[in-house]
């Protein structure tokens, strides 16, 4: 498998794609989905993982909490 890039070419120049706040990381891969360049096919891959991985630490983060919450009511 080819490397990923781990900067997305914005309109404002490079950012790192991993610390980019993550509505403006879906905004941008939203917007490289509907260019469709094949081109920024890479950049699209290493986005949706990136908003993977945000998602997944998201939901973690919501179910320590929800345990968290229910230990104190107990």
């Amino acid at each position: 498998m080819t490397d990923l890039p781990t900067h997305y070419r914005g309109s404002r120049g490079d950012m790192e794609i991993a610390s980019m706040p993550h509505s403006y990381l879906s905004n941008a891969y939203d917007k490289l989905v509907r260019e469709a360049d094949p081109e920024r096919e890479p950049e699209r891959q290493a986005m949706a993982r990136q908003i993977a991985a945000n998602n997944e630490a998201f939901a973690e983060a919501g179910a320590a909490k929800a345990a968290e919450s229910a230990e104190v009511f107990q």
